[in-house]
């Protein structure tokens, strides 16, 4: 399950187009992920790191995943046994190409 629910009611405007897609299975572009914020990227690739309860060492990060998840009903639990091996090759595949557009914003 994408984490979708974690953006409640986020005013941030293109963010929200990711709540139609399933990113353990859809494949992103350059150009879905163009017009997001730096900002936007890092919440958007860390979002996979939250779904499988990677402890966030950047408060701001546990902060925002536990405020917003919480303010959908969802528990974002810290897993102790977190691997990055649990993403998927489309997961994977996702992180890298978010983590380039992060850097190009730089």
């Amino acid at each position: 399950m994408y984490y979708k629910e974690c953006y409640p009611s986020i005013k941030e405007k293109n963010i929200l187009f990711f709540s139609s897609k399933n990113l353990e299975r859809d494949f992103l572009t350059k150009s879905d992920l163009f017009s997001l914020s730096k900002k936007q990227l890092s919440i958007l690739r860390n979002t996979f790191y939250a779904k499988y309860g990677y402890d966030f060492k950047n408060p701001e990060l546990r902060e925002y995943f536990e405020a917003n998840c919480k303010a959908q009903g969802i528990t974002y639990k810290v897993n102790p046994n977190f691997s990055e091996s649990v993403f998927n090759e489309v997961e994977r595949k996702n992180i890298e190409l978010i983590k380039e557009m992060e850097n190009m914003k730089e």
